[in-house]
């Protein structure tokens, strides 16, 4: 029955292409969440997702930027999804942003953001918040 399970699973896999298979392997890598807003360091093994989150205010048109070079992480995608507010309703509510990231090689990095109004590149950040990650080699 097993055998029967994996020749189903690699047919699926096959069909539907490498992309499928990069993501259903990296599926399988652990997953390190860093809180931005009070971390400066992380450790996690190559292959791993890192996820960082802040809290911001898009409301008010801060967001957070990432103002350094990732490497040797990659940065999959910027999302965001809204806090539970003081007051619910209220128009401007925090909302945390979150950046993920994939651990691609041993090393470390030093990662850079800037709480600033993006559209506003002559003005200084209003914080700046920076984490080390360093990432192990894989068992």
């Amino acid at each position: 029955m097993n055998a029967l399970r994996a020749l189903f699973a690699a047919a699926i896999l096959a069909s539907s292409g490498p992309d499928a298979m990069a993501f259903d392997a990296a599926s399988t890598a652990p997953t390190v969440v860093v809180d931005g807003m009070t971390a400066h360091k992380a450790h996690a093994p190559v292959g791993a997702r890192i996820e960082v989150t802040f809290q911001a205010q898009f409301g008010a048109g801060f967001r957070w930027v990432l103002s350094s070079e990732p490497a040797p992480l990659t940065l999959l995608e910027e999302s965001s999804k809204p806090l539970p507010q003081e007051k619910p309703g209220t128009t401007g509510g925090p909302e945390q942003q979150i950046f993920a990231f994939r651990a691609d090689a041993p090393g470390k990095a030093v990662l850079v953001f800037d709480y600033r109004r993006p559209w506003l590149k002559d003005q200084p950040a209003r914080k700046t918040r920076r984490i080390k990650i360093e990432i192990a080699p894989s068992d």
